[in-house]
């Protein structure tokens, strides 16, 4: 059986000793504490769980504890002062809540749930009381008992405020299941045993956390529906096992992940406590002005599990949730926001969510209703971040539609998105959390300071951005080449929420870190909203000097017009544009790209229509909203580039054929954007140079340019008046002539393509390589693995046959020990 390490009571005396050389004089002692309150005790201020420490005076007088001080850090005694009067009474108690709000009896820290310290010192910063503590499990509080002894026990039955009953030191073992969680086609048995025979064990059906008061196991349930079954084994005089929540899907078909979440019914539903009602505690905003339950920054504990599409169990855990979104959560289907922490178990989701990231962790996810889409088509703000996958250089937002189950309750489609905080800062960038600025709207601030950045925008008022100086001096305060990609996607995309809102951007707090800007809440763009269709000019929304709608005031749009009024920025930005319309926005791109993210979620839409009837309403059909998707990636490039003409006085346009042979040797980049078509014609600005750099591979050498220029130079300015054409030619490096024969790889482009509905695939190995050659869906969710084997050098070929895929995008790669390269191809049934 398992045991909890007592602090041994010579050890604190010990420890109490050295505190004041006579012990604890005031006779107030740290009595109780609860580090993870998942359930037991709302605070009376902020209808929150919280940690909670209790103070008890064991003295025969009364002590006002005004100017004493409470931290989790004996390094720092003074780290939280109490400084209003407070007299605890002889054998009174006390409670302060350890949540970080540091308002009264609120302190400024939290309770770590693994190992940690709690102190008491006086208003001298002399030493009075401390107690260590090893992990503590969720609900399960430790103290001393008798009140005020030296004895330290765990309570399976916390005592805040008032007397402490006997504690314990025994654990009981978990529950078993007799099947695992996960999707069953039709009605199952579930037995519930426990390693310890004597044990009791109590079960809840309802996604409730189980207590002593709830249905105790003795005969097999039927699982006749989609169920959660949360149980803990109990024993009188030891503390009882941790609960286990596992999810069973009887008779369930969907083809997108599996989210479900399993809570008390009372943190939703109640009037009083519900996060997800209108309820009779709520406050008023985010687009309602009367209280609403759900505008409340109230968190609480779920356990949450994940299956990938398909029913594979992918990860569990303890967490908190909160109601997400601004004005969207007065909607009926609501964003639920996911925080790991401590306090419930883990601080991370160990688990690689999104298959286009390598992030093998996330602190926090977000289970968004689709935002202001949910009322249209669902997609679009997932589809703009997947448009720019390996495209822009853009703190974009990963995205995966899922299905969320609640207490066993179909819930509809929710987007998995990362939270654009300073954790996903940290699992993007490796980004120290605690020492990273992030700045909303006009410099406010959401993390760190905006000291830098309103250094910067008081440097640009002050000086003429036109001048060369100035303008290089900005370029080492923000990174420029980000900034531009940012303004293009806005722009292009016309979302109407913006420049003025959804707006967000970062910097380490570091010498020399630059400026960044993030990508988020797009849905108001792509044809959503009257404003913002594929003819609407959002460029002279973007750089108005006066306000001529809710989202551009005049702040929002000074960055960018006063950079433009710099001729190297606006020329990098206007011939950039036209590269991305050339490539990334292309409508031959945009449109498998739409096919493939439909093709994800069309199956489930019928029934998520039926659970939610007032979403995708705005439209007769379903499918005359995604009508208006389609029309605005047929029609939008045109229109921005007459509107990027009139702006800025342009004669004209012509055609720029960029050629590179032989894309093995090396890359070409126009504007910072990757020529990724060895034979490529674009549409750019006349009169306006063109930047072109060529970067060789290893083993290459760049020997010149011919066509419209023969210069030598890697990196070239061309303007051109009329249609024209480059080619940038490479050689082998002699001294690795013979190594690059013997050890070639490649990787051919698929033929045909787009195809139909079978391709070819041909591929070299230079030498015998165990190798990997496989597909994968838009999102990068793996489709087939068409070669895993090992296989000696020599040229190969693979028939891949999609007959039974959805139209769309997929990339296939290549995999060696020495080799990975990865190609796209197009499915056009």
């Amino acid at each position: 059986m398992k045991k909890y390490i007592l602090i041994v009571p010579i050890l604190l005396l010990i420890l109490h000793n050295n505190f004041n050389g006579q012990g604890n004089l005031y006779k107030i002692y740290i009595n109780e504490f609860m580090a993870s309150n998942s359930r037991t005790i709302l605070d009376e201020d902020f209808n929150e769980y919280s940690d909670w420490i209790e103070l008890y005076n064991g003295g025969e007088s009364a002590i006002n504890l005004n100017g004493f001080y409470l931290t989790d850090n004996t390094l720092n005694p003074s780290m939280w002062k109490i400084k209003f009067d407070l007299i605890v009474a002889p054998k009174a108690f006390v409670l302060f809540w350890a949540d970080g709000k540091d308002t009264l009896n609120h302190t400024n820290f939290n309770l770590s749930k693994e190992k940690e310290e709690i102190a008491l010192f006086d208003y001298e910063l002399k030493a009075v009381d401390e107690v260590k503590y090893d992990s503590m499990s969720a609900d399960i509080s430790y103290g001393r008992f008798p009140d005020g002894d030296l004895n330290l026990f765990y309570f399976d039955h916390p005592t805040p405020r008032s007397k402490n009953l006997s504690g314990s030191l025994d654990v009981i073992p978990k529950p078993h299941f007799s099947i695992q969680r996960g999707f069953y086609p039709m009605q199952q048995t579930l037995l519930l045993t426990c390693e310890d025979p004597t044990a009791e064990i109590k079960y809840t059906l309802d996604g409730a956390l189980p207590t002593d008061s709830s249905t105790n196991f003795s005969l097999p349930i039927d699982l006749t529906k989609t169920t959660v079954v949360r149980a803990f084994a109990t024993k009188q005089d030891c503390i009882p096992s941790e609960v286990v929540t596992k999810t069973y899907f009887i008779n369930e078909q969907t083809t997108l992940p599996v989210v479900s979440i399993a809570t008390d019914p009372k943190n939703f539903w109640d009037d009083k406590i519900g996060i997800y009602v209108v309820g009779t505690n709520g406050v008023s905003g985010y687009c309602v002005n009367s209280p609403r339950n759900w505008n409340r920054d109230w968190e609480r504990p779920i356990s949450l599990e994940f299956f990938e599409d398909g029913g594979t169990p992918g990860f569990n855990l303890d967490a908190g949730m909160k109601i997400g979104g601004g004005c969207t959560r007065k909607y009926p289907e609501k964003s639920l926001a996911i925080y790991a922490r401590s306090d419930y178990g883990t601080s991370k989701i160990k688990y690689n969510i999104f298959k286009d990231k390598p992030m093998q962790s996330v602190n926090n996810i977000l289970l968004r209703n689709t935002g202001q889409d949910w009322w249209r088509t669902l997609i679009r703000d997932g589809l703009m971040h997947t448009i720019l996958i390996g495209q822009m250089d853009i703190e974009r937002q990963a995205y995966r539609p899922a299905i969320v189950f609640l207490n066993g309750e179909y819930w509809g489609i929710h987007d998995i998105r990362e939270k654009h905080n300073e954790h996903y800062l940290e699992s993007n960038f490796g980004i120290n959390p605690d020492s990273v600025d992030i700045l909303v709207d006009n410099a406010d601030v959401k993390n760190g300071k905006a000291d830098h950045y309103k250094n910067l925008i008081s440097f640009i008022k002050s000086n003429d951005i036109k001048q060369s100086a100035n303008y290089e001096y900005v370029k080492t305060q923000m990174d420029v080449d980000n900034y531009i990609n940012y303004q293009i996607a806005e722009i292009y995309y016309a979302n109407i929420d913006w420049p003025g809102g959804n707006i967000k951007y970062w910097r380490p707090q570091k010498p020399g870190a630059k400026w960044r800007w993030i990508l988020f809440d797009t849905d108001l763009g792509f044809g959503a909203h009257q404003q913002g269709q594929y003819n609407s000019n959002s460029l002279e929304n973007a750089t108005s000097p006066v306000e001529t709608y809710y989202a551009n005031p005049p702040w929002s749009t000074y960055l960018l017009r006063t950079l433009l009024s710099n001729t190297d920025f606006k020329n990098d930005f206007v011939q950039r544009f036209a590269m991305y319309m050339n490539t990334t926005f292309k409508a031959e791109r945009l449109k498998p790209i739409i096919d493939s993210i439909i093709a994800v979620v069309a199956k489930e839409v019928p029934r998520h229509k039926a659970m939610w009837p007032e979403s995708m309403s705005f439209g007769p059909t379903w499918e005359s909203q995604l009508n208006i998707v389609y029309e605005f990636a047929e029609k939008r490039s045109g229109f921005v580039i007459d509107h990027l003409k009139n702006k800025f006085g342009i004669s004209g346009t012509a055609n720029l054929a960029i050629k590179n042979p032989e894309l093995n040797k090396g890359k070409i980049f126009v504007n910072t954007v990757e020529v990724k078509d060895g034979n490529f014609t674009g549409i750019f600005f006349k009169e306006i140079p063109i930047h072109l750099k060529v970067v060789p591979n290893a083993g290459y050498k760049f020997t010149g340019w011919s066509g419209v220029t023969n210069s030598t130079s890697d990196s070239i300015a061309v303007v051109i008046s009329g249609d024209s054409e480059i080619t940038a030619s490479f050689e082998v490096e002699t001294s690795v002539q013979n190594e690059i024969e013997k050890y070639d790889f490649k990787l051919e482009q698929n033929y045909p393509n787009p195809f139909n509905p079978v391709t070819i695939i041909n591929y070299e190995l230079g030498i015998t390589s165990n190798v990997t050659l496989k597909v994968f869906d838009i999102l990068g969710n793996e489709i087939a693995t068409l070669v895993n084997e090992e296989k000696p050098a020599g040229s190969y070929r693979v028939d891949f046959d999609a007959s039974k895929l959805s139209n769309g995008i997929y990339f296939y790669q290549i995999k060696t020990a020495s080799f990975v390269q990865t190609r796209k191809m197009i499915l056009l049934k």
